[in-house]
């Protein structure tokens, strides 16, 4: 089950972040509005200054963890940084670089990368914004990145615990998707040979036909058959056919969208131990949605239950919720312990997240350049991208370990 990013409150989050000196905003600005216009996609940028560590807390990195790609103002002012912990921009780039985000470093005024710059970066290819050529080409790769990553549906926060976002009532949602995956693809007389199975109460065949009916396999698609016989099956007891009527409710596949009937048949299926039902349950509640009221402690809840049953995803969620600073149970310790349980059962998320934490040393946490690199790199052999991304930028520069 892959955990897919999206907002709780169905709001469209700004894909490009605008960090910049206060002393360069005339600069800044117009190129923003050219940005914006050229790219087709709207840029947050800090119009009022920063002026407390809860201001960055709550506005700045909320608004990096949802960005896409960051782009660093770069001017001769970064030059001429004394204290690197207290500047407000160098702490954007590092929590953006923390974060894997794709970090973009546009030269304001053609000046030299500083050395703090070129050690925590390498030789970091900089937009020269002073040359019109360089600027279309950047535009194009904007559009390019954004394009691709929207199409590919890739994840951007590593550790929000958000549900998927809608999807389009013409074609099946992708958890259906992965369900009708293990459909397989036999003949009519194949099928014909479930329904006496079916009829004396074989939860397994009732459970079949439906599927069967909602894939198209060996029989014409029919949706209201599928719901008859997974109905059945489910209220036969079956938890795959339980959680299944869940996802149908929940997307309004061959029913009417109905979110408390999805939560119903989710508990059923939860409660007889089905994770994926627990793990639904609990990003439902985690966020908020459709009229349902946000309940953290019921979403822990049901990915504990998951978690105890080693879901590997539970287990990632869990390490998400704790990794949280903005949660009132912020635990690094914790959250590394469920990380490194998800990671052990090959969870590339996990080990990606985990990789992270020992590489920039979270609260609590000692830094360790070369375990976190081996995670990270086990995590982009799994495929995981953001992965590879991080890479691609960190084993070739002053950060790979020696």
């Amino acid at each position: 089950m892959d955990i897919k990013p999206c907002n709780s409150k169905e709001k469209k989050y700004n894909r490009m972040f605008i960090s910049y000196k206060r002393k360069n905003k005339e600069l800044v600005f117009p190129l923003k509005d050219r940005l914006e216009k050229e790219v087709g996609e709207n840029c947050w940028i800090d119009l009022d200054g920063i002026e407390s560590d809860a201001q960055f807390v709550s506005v700045i990195m909320k608004a990096i963890n949802e960005c896409e790609i960051f782009l660093f103002m770069y001017s001769r002012l970064h030059n001429s940084i004394t204290d690197y912990e207290e500047d407000w921009t160098i702490r954007e780039l590092q929590f953006a670089k923390s974060k894997g985000k794709k970090i973009v470093f546009l030269n304001l005024d053609r000046s030299e990368l500083g050395d703090w710059f070129s050690f925590m970066f390498g030789q970091k290819q900089q937009v020269d914004v002073l040359s019109e050529e360089a600027l279309n080409r950047l535009f194009s790769d904007l559009k390019g990145w954004l394009k691709v990553e929207n199409n590919s549906q890739i994840e951007e926060s590593k550790e929000k615990i958000i549900p998927e976002k809608t999807k389009n009532e013409n074609s099946y949602p992708n958890e259906i998707e992965e369900l009708l995956k293990d459909v397989y693809h036999e003949n009519l007389n194949e099928f014909k040979v479930l329904i006496p199975d079916a009829l004396k109460g074989d939860t397994k065949a009732q459970f079949e036909l439906g599927m069967r009916y909602l894939a198209g396999e060996g029989v014409d698609e029919n949706l209201k058959n599928a719901v008859d016989w997974l109905k059945t099956a489910a209220n036969n007891g079956l938890p795959e056919a339980q959680y299944t009527l869940g996802l149908l409710y929940q997307n309004g596949k061959g029913v009417d969208k109905d979110i408390n009937k999805s939560i119903s048949w989710y508990k059923r299926a939860a409660n007889q131990g089905n994770t994926e039902a627990q793990i639904k349950l609990g990003l439902i509640y985690y966020c908020g949605k459709e009229g349902i009221e946000e309940d953290k402690q019921k979403a822990v809840n049901w990915f504990t239950k998951a978690a105890m049953q080693d879901d590997s995803n539970a287990q990632y969620l869990l390490g998400n919720y704790f990794s949280d600073k903005e949660n009132p149970e912020f635990n690094i310790p914790t959250a590394m312990e469920w990380y490194s349980r998800s990671g052990a059962q090959d969870n590339e998320k996990a080990l990606l997240s985990l990789g992270l934490l020992y590489f920039y040393g979270e609260t609590g946490i000692k830094k360790n350049q070369w375990k976190a690199f081996a995670l990270i790199k086990k995590a982009s052999k799994l495929g995981n991208q953001q992965a590879t991304q991080w890479l691609n930028e960190n084993i070739y520069t002053n950060n790979s370990p020696k």
